[in-house]
């Protein structure tokens, strides 16, 4: 039988057909004081938070399923500090985007884009990660005028005009891309990291 342990404790679960890892962390969520959430998952003492595939896996194989718990404003305050810096970071590495397009060195400026690329879609997912943990949508995630929803759908505009003009091998039309239409939506992250921050004080 599976031992399942929270936050340190050994409990035993109401019988209500658990089969997956999955089953038992939906149960236990159930139970949770209404501010808190499940925060890190282990199976037989290895980390499998966020790994679906894991979290799939059938109990009768299984000896442990242990869980840790924590309030959703200090995991979403945590996280949004990481998002911070993370978009310091992401807006610096597009700055040298910019520098390298204009220079006309186009598969080097593509290889530092790239990553920009996968960095906005960290980026993305984080925050929306911290709205679902908040119990919040895009569209209750405000940024100045705007809101997250309306500045994701503004930077995939952007993102298909970019195509464009790096299909057309057009350095200076994706510098200024870059510089003038995507680096200004993404500095309104702050905008969206102090929105959250907002809701993480009420939750």
């Amino acid at each position: 039988m599976t031992e399942i342990i929270v936050d340190g404790v050994t409990t035993t679960l109401p019988d209500a057909g658990q089969e997956t890892v999955a089953d038992v962390v939906g149960l236990v969520s159930s139970t949770l004081d209404a501010k808190k959430r499940i925060v890190r998952v282990f199976v037989d003492e290895q980390e499998v938070t966020g790994e679906r595939e894991q979290h799939l896996r059938s109990l009768a194989s299984l000896k442990s399923i242990s869980l840790e718990t924590g309030f959703a404003s200090d995991l979403a305050n945590e996280t949004l500090v990481s998002i911070e810096e993370f978009q310091k970071a992401l807006m610096a590495e597009l700055d040298r985007a910019v520098e390298v397009f204009r220079m006309d060195t186009f598969e080097k400026a593509n290889e530092i884009f790239a990553r920009c690329l996968d960095g906005m879609q960290v980026l993305l997912n984080t925050t929306l990660s911290v709205a679902s943990l908040l119990q919040v949508g895009a569209p209750d995630v405000v940024t100045g005028d705007s809101t997250l929803e309306e500045n994701t759908r503004k930077i995939s505009r952007v993102l298909d005009e970019l195509i464009s003009a790096q299909t057309n091998r057009d350095t200076i039309l994706v510098a200024d891309l870059i510089e003038y239409e995507l680096h200004p939506l993404l500095e309104d992250w702050t905008g969206v990291v102090e929105s959250l921050r907002g809701i993480s004080v009420a939750v």
